[in-house]
């Protein structure tokens, strides 16, 4: 089993920096969380067979946190651009579905750069930004 499962080779110097340096702040996380419904490829298809097709077409979310009674979401991603940003949107929702959550939720992107345009983005969104730089 992967020490983070779900997260690429390039995403897990990312996430080892965020921890050394951020991660005390946070009571516990969860890996490789399975949002959303999936898709079903219907009831002729047999066991187990059904639930893995509908295991492996949910999303994915990186990593939750849990601080204080708030649930942090998070997108590890090097060079996150912006489509990080439709991920974290897309599992807040799916997050709050799946789970019935009505609590605080916050999302946050851990890269290794952003541009200036791309924190502006961020930012107006509330996503808080974790660049850790080149690891």
């Amino acid at each position: 089993m992967a020490k983070f499962p779900h997260m690429l080779p390039a995403e897990v110097p990312l996430w080892e920096r965020f921890l050394e340096v951020w991660g005390k702040d946070w009571d516990r996380f969860d890996y490789d969380v399975h949002v959303g419904k999936g898709a079903d490829p219907g009831p002729e298809v047999p066991e187990p067979y059904r639930s893995l097709a509908i295991s492996l077409t949910q999303k994915r979310i990186d990593a939750v946190g849990y601080q204080d009674g708030v649930v942090w979401i998070f997108e590890v991603k090097p060079d996150a651009g912006l489509s990080a940003l439709g991920q974290l949107k897309a599992y807040r929702v799916l997050y709050r579905e799946t789970f019935g959550y009505r609590g605080p939720l916050r999302l946050a992107v851990v890269t290794d750069r952003l541009n200036d345009d791309e924190r502006l983005v961020y930012r107006r969104y509330g996503v808080r930004i974790y660049e850790v730089g080149y690891v």
